[in-house]
């Protein structure tokens, strides 16, 4: 069953669009087909790895149970994939997830690593800080840790981002 998929996936994956790989999800999640029987994506060519990647995040979207187990495999991967975005991804991926407890202690470090760092994208910083802000509420970690990084955050060069992690800060002050 998986099988068909996934040959499915190696020969229509490089030139997907958004809506297929939706459906593709949907798919995975429906016929409950293992995420781990279609890892050998990740050793296809660039582009089909890299809408694997994307097509993860649609499965963490709909079903994050269904991730949720891979991610310490799928954490793993953070560094050693050959194209951009997966930092983001990852990060996406712990966020729907709810960074399982498996990884946690040494994915909280990465994701606040992530936000510190000055050459990382926005999109991995926006993602990492909704993950943070999660876990804190859970108290998996200090609160005071979150806003210490966000004010350093808050002198960011971007204005957009900047604005954000503000209006989150002030939220953060009102709430302690």
């Amino acid at each position: 069953m998986a099988c068909d998929l996934l040959v499915q996936l190696k020969s229509c994956l490089a030139k997907s669009m958004s809506e297929q790989r939706k459906r593709w999800a949907r798919e995975i999640i429906d016929r409950q087909v293992p995420l781990q029987s279609l890892f050998s994506l990740w050793h296809a060519d660039s582009k089909t790895a890299q809408r694997f990647m994307w097509l993860i995040g649609d499965v963490s979207e709909l079903d994050p149970d269904r991730v949720a187990p891979c991610m310490s495999f799928l954490f793993a991967l953070r560094d050693q994939m050959p194209f951009p975005g997966m930092h983001r991804s990852v990060a996406k991926w712990l966020l729907n997830t709810n960074v399982p407890e498996d990884v946690a202690p040494e994915a909280i470090e990465q994701l606040f690593a992530w936000l510190k760092d000055e050459a990382e994208e926005i999109g991995c910083k926006h993602y990492a800080t909704k993950a943070l802000l999660n876990l804190s509420q859970q108290d998996r970690f200090s609160l005071t840790r979150l806003k210490n990084a966000l004010r350093t955050e808050s002198n960011h060069q971007n204005r957009a981002y900047r604005g954000r992690v503000q209006k989150l800060l002030d939220k953060l002050q009102r709430r302690s």
